[in-house]
């Protein structure tokens, strides 16, 4: 999967059965000062996701150039984790969101 957004923050893709938020399979990635960042994380709510205890994604690439950043990872469409991902091998929503600094605890 590759997304690119007009932003030099963060990037977020996530995989829906009903087009909302809560109960989402979502990962975030990006770069910060630190340098890049990625996760795989699973929403109950209209809220920050938890990250999963279970990363399922390999992150290829995360570049930023003229105020754009674009998020790429690979990631198998049943992954196993049956509690924090939905399988990719039928027909899902696609759920995005991007912005600017991102708390990387979080």
């Amino acid at each position: 999967f590759t997304i690119t957004v007009e932003t030099t923050g963060w990037v977020g893709l996530g995989f829906s059965t009903d087009q909302m938020m809560p109960n989402s399979d979502v990962i975030i990635g990006g770069i910060d000062n630190n340098g890049t960042f990625s996760s795989d994380r699973y929403t109950t709510a209209r809220a920050m996701p938890p990250v999963d205890e279970q990363q399922d994604i390999e992150m290829t690439a995360i570049i930023t150039e003229n105020g754009v950043t674009t998020v790429q990872f690979r990631r198998q469409s049943d992954t196993g984790d049956s509690m924090d991902d939905l399988t990719l091998d039928v027909c899902r929503y696609f759920l995005y969101a991007w912005g600017g600094t991102f708390d990387t605890n979080n």
